[in-house]
């Protein structure tokens, strides 16, 4: 056998090793995601958001997180237009001089309103809402603003109004009396 003829077995071999080792690592895959396929999904709830949520009150946290998305939560004391109508204020109950605030600017206004039952400033005052978004210091040239933690708002899906608890359908207050009498008991 020829020198040539030996290094030619020897790559066809080592071709056909090859093809097999590929062919043995993605029989080893298909069988790792079958295997997969069939261990049960972990529900949605339990998976982390992306999104630290924090309370529109605690200024400390606040103030840790600008810089990062976040979800804020709290109940608006005041959502009101400036004077020129170019930006929305909106401050929330509870939250210090120097603490959260949100602002949206009147080249999404329209949509806002549109998003919000035609007044989006009217809607918000006194609403409980989350904020989602990437949170920063406040570059306002009003003392009263400037520097505060800030989320802007420019899109309405960043706004959801929390719905106020409510009782249960079946509930009646307890000096109520109920609407039919029960049946006796047996």
């Amino acid at each position: 056998m020829s020198m040539a003829h030996r290094n030619l077995r020897s790559r066809v071999l080592l071709r056909n090793l090859t093809g097999l080792g590929i062919a043995t690592a993605m029989l080893s895959i298909a069988c790792a995601s079958i295997a997969r396929a069939e261990e049960p999904a972990s529900p949605p709830a339990a998976q982390e958001s992306p999104f630290v949520v924090i309370s529109a009150t605690d200024t400390a946290a606040l103030k840790a997180a600008i810089g990062q998305d976040v979800v804020v939560e709290g109940t608006i004391e005041r959502a009101e237009w400036s004077r020129s109508g170019k930006v929305i204020n909106i401050e929330f109950k509870g939250a210090s001089a120097d603490g959260f605030i949100a602002v949206a600017f009147d080249r999404i206004r329209k949509k806002l309103d549109e998003s919000f039952n035609g007044d989006f400033a009217k809607t918000m005052t006194g609403a409980t809402v989350r904020l989602r978004g990437k949170l920063e210091a406040s570059g306002a040239k009003d003392p009263k603003f400037a520097n505060r933690p800030q989320l802007i708002i420019s899109d309405p899906s960043q706004v959801t109004i929390v719905p106020a608890e409510t009782p249960p359908e079946n509930t009646a207050p307890a000096d109520a009396s109920p609407a039919s009498p029960a049946p006796p008991a047996q």
